[in-house]
């Protein structure tokens, strides 16, 4: 007897030992399961700044999924899986063999498999690696859960699992079964919600709810009843969760922004994943609000586009490719932002600012608006009329063609060019013979994004950054599934990831001259009337620069204040042509509202520029802005960088024959003496209001009183001045122009289009300043 005892001993321990040998090469001749459970398509998600899911795409294979990590899947859905599928889930080794003897012993005595011991860690092999149903691929998923439970906790196996699980039809893990379903995130699921989850996983197709109400609700109200038994849940609780009618309706993925999250997905893998992105939701609506309205009189081929820049931090906050894109027809799908357009004037500002950074001009330096040559063609102005002598000032403002040819040239075309890719335009790639005079006017090719970080150097006074789309990104690693790409993830990595379409430049803008540049910009006399009431009465400085094309292809406005950068482009996603593109008319109107909104919804900052250090005031003379002359009649205070500024004194202004007289440069000279040949120059102007010698009084508690300033015998555009300080111009006998009173002994000035000049002194006295500073009487003595 005992030698038997002894047989079995020795042959139960080989046949442990053989046992352990078989398990051991399993385990080492099996491959490692964990990167496939970790590696999976997921859906390319785009979160906006807040970390809310505002855009959801299909994943590679075709399904909606949303891994989320374990903190995100709520209560229910973990206690509920392991209370139902796999009790022992915590005391195992990815194995139950327990349970596998007693299947085992099952199965024997009912002579076919009626038990399969599978645990949660063995299905996420089956989820992961999917094969026929044979003896072989489950003993192959026991070796491979044996791995997978030394690898990873008990938490990860089960947040694997419940993002990898399919829930029916297109429908794969909890987070998209839960918004599918419920409309709602997994950690918002309640009990019997939850319950209803996890009973699908016996039979995705079998019990869902949509298609089979009874097998769903019967199984539920079972998993409901197990859960409250094993769990210890209240029955309270529990009759709430049995009580819980069944979902009556599919709600859809969200899919706002689309081609925001075309841009943000560009860097994403084929695997998909998730993009915490720059996006502001409010700024987004507001974004694609006006530019629908702008759009409503518009014929139905018009199209628009727009983006808002954070300039402090360069993050876009809206982007909109295409206002008339319509997300479920997929109408007007093109993104006319990123498509390459004619910029019109919209360059402008940075050729001057560069002549500014180069001593070569300031704002009051004379250019002449006349005819010039270019390729045997005179660039025209929009209004199709030329204004002779102007300020660099206003013909940037203006967006005068010529004066700004004149300027290109005195830098160069080469440099003009080497500027313009520097500022990120980089689809200038020809050579400067090829664009000639005609760059500046539009003769390139830009995208809008291209456009708004120019100007958002602009903006930030010569700060150059790439754009920001992302602040964390999902989709740069290889495995979409971890914990550590999951939305939690996303949200705790601002900052992790930049979107950078171009390298960074640096230098080609100084303070000085950006400032003298958003000086310039800020003037809204340029506005339709109803567009300067408005801009007056909210008293906010935006500067903005318009553009037109070629033919009415494109109108263009950038608008900018020290908080927020908005570019708008209105045109035709076919390039075509229509007579409503007018930059100022159509684009301006909107762009300077979004600038005003934005610093409405999310104030920022000053509302405007502290002057840079680097800026100095000098008197100029009034009609050339160089340094005056013993016999310039009349000069200014106008800005300038004196660390650049070199000028001789002014040559227009000299003595012949015991007289001043003008003499005019050769680009003025022929355009002068036609203009004046037929005039009666003998006339004086004549300032009718203020009346000559007057005394103005300021009253006390009044609010700020301001004089009209007019004049008669005067040929426009008039230039009024204050002691010598610029006031402004008026370019029409009706248009309103006005001094705010300052207390004291002031000389008003002005300047007519043919140089007449005429003055006078008045008197304003302040009231209560008076008042206050005179002895008061003393009563009762």
């Amino acid at each position: 007897m005992r030698r038997w005892v002894r047989y079995f001993l020795i042959g139960f321990g080989l046949i442990v030992l053989a046992g352990v040998a078989a398990l051991g090469l399993a385990l080492w001749i099996t491959p490692d399961p964990v990167p496939g459970v970790v590696n999976w398509p997921v859906s390319p998600v785009l979160l906006d700044r807040e970390g809310n899911i505002v855009h959801a795409r299909l994943s590679a294979d075709e399904e909606w999924c949303i891994p989320v990590p374990y903190e995100e899947m709520g209560k229910w859905m973990p206690l509920i899986l392991v209370s139902v599928e796999d009790q022992r889930f915590y005391g195992h080794c990815g194995v139950d063999f327990l349970a596998l003897g007693r299947a085992t012993l099952q199965n024997l005595m009912a002579g076919r498999v009626v038990s399969g011991a599978s645990t949660i860690t063995s299905q996420l092999v089956r989820i992961s690696e999917p094969g026929p149903r044979t003896v072989g691929t489950k003993i192959y998923e026991f070796v491979q859960a044996l791995k997978i439970d030394w690898r990873l906790s008990k938490r990860e196996i089960l947040e694997y699992y419940l993002n990898r699980a399919p829930f029916g039809g297109t429908i794969r893990g909890v987070e998209a079964a839960a918004r599918q379903y419920f409309g709602k995130r997994a950690r918002e699921l309640s009990l019997g919600e939850a319950a209803l989850l996890v009973g699908m996983l016996k039979g995705p197709t079998v019990f869902r709810p949509d298609r089979n109400p009874q097998a769903a609700l019967k199984r539920r109200q079972m998993i409901i009843r197990q859960v409250a038994e094993n769990a210890g849940v209240s029955e309270e609780l529990t009759e709430l969760a049995l009580a819980e009618p069944l979902p009556a309706y599919r709600p859809v993925m969200p899919q706002r922004a689309w081609h925001f999250a075309d841009l943000a997905f560009l860097d994403l893998p084929a695997a998909g994943g998730i993009v915490l992105s720059t996006l502001d939701m409010k700024a987004q609506q507001l974004l694609e609000q006006t530019l629908r309205e702008r759009l409503l009189p518009m014929p139905a081929g018009v199209t628009a586009a727009g983006i808002i820049v954070d300039n402090e931090t360069a993050e876009i906050l809206a982007y909109v490719g295409n206002a008339r894109f319509d997300p479920v027809s997929r109408h007007e799908w093109v993104d006319c932002a990123r498509g390459r357009r004619s910029p019109g004037s919209t360059l402008k500002p940075f050729i001057y600012a560069e002549a500014f950074a180069a001593g070569k001009l300031i704002p009051a330096s004379l250019l002449a608006d006349t005819p010039i040559r270019l390729g045997g063609v005179a660039p025209r102005n929009f209004s199709l009329k030329y204004r002779g002598p102007v300020t660099a000032s206003s013909a940037l403002a203006d967006s005068l063609n010529a004066p700004a040819v004149r300027v290109a040239r005195m830098l160069g075309v080469r440099r003009t060019l080497e500027l313009l890719r520097q500022a990120g335009f980089s689809n200038l790639t020809r050579e400067d013979s090829d664009y000639g005079d005609s760059l500046v006017l539009g003769g390139g090719e830009v995208t809008m994004l291209e456009l708004a970080r120019a100007y958002t150097c602009l903006a930030t006074l010569g700060a150059d950054r790439p754009l920001v789309l992302e602040s964390g990104d999902m989709g740069s690693s290889a495995n979409p599934g971890l914990a550590r790409q999951s939305l939690k993830s996303a949200r705790n990595k601002p900052g992790s990831r930049l979107s950078s379409r171009a390298a960074s430049h640096g230098g080609y803008l100084t303070p000085e001259s950006a400032w003298l540049i958003a000086e310039t910009l800020r003037n809204a006399s340029r506005l339709p009337l109803r567009e300067q009431i408005i801009r007056d009465r909210d008293k906010l400085p935006v500067a903005f620069k318009t553009g037109t094309s070629f033919g009415l292809r494109d109108a263009w406005t950038a608008a900018y204040s020290p908080a927020y950068t908005v570019v708008v482009w209105f045109g035709k996603a076919d390039g075509g042509a229509d007579n409503n593109l007018i930059g100022l008319e159509l684009a301006a109107p909107g762009a300077i509202r979004l600038v005003r909104e934005m610093s409405r919804i999310r104030p920022r900052g000053k509302p405007w520029y502290e002057e840079p250090k680097g800026i100095g005031h000098v008197r100029v003379c009034a009609l050339s802005g160089a340094a005056p002359s013993p016999w310039c009649n009349t000069t200014i205070m106008a800005e300038n960088i004196p660390a650049v500024w070199r000028t001789k004194p002014c040559d227009m202004h000299v003595l012949r024959n015991n007289a001043i007289i003008v003499v005019w440069p050769p680009e003025l000279e022929d355009f002068t003496r036609k203009r004046f040949a037929t005039d009666d120059l003998s006339r004086e102007a004549v300032i009718i209001s203020p009346i000559p010698g007057s005394r103005y009084l300021i009253t006390p508690g009044a609010p700020i009183q301001s004089i009209p300033l007019k004049a008669e015998d005067v040929t426009y555009p008039v230039h009024w001045y204050a002691d010598g300080l610029y006031l402004g111009r008026q370019d029409e006998a009706g248009q309103p122009l006005y001094w705010t009173l300052t207390p004291g002994d002031t000389l008003i000035s002005l300047l007519d289009a043919k140089d007449r000049t005429s003055s006078l002194k008045i008197s304003v006295t302040d009231l209560a300043a008076k008042f206050k500073s005179e002895e008061l009487p003393v009563l009762g003595r």
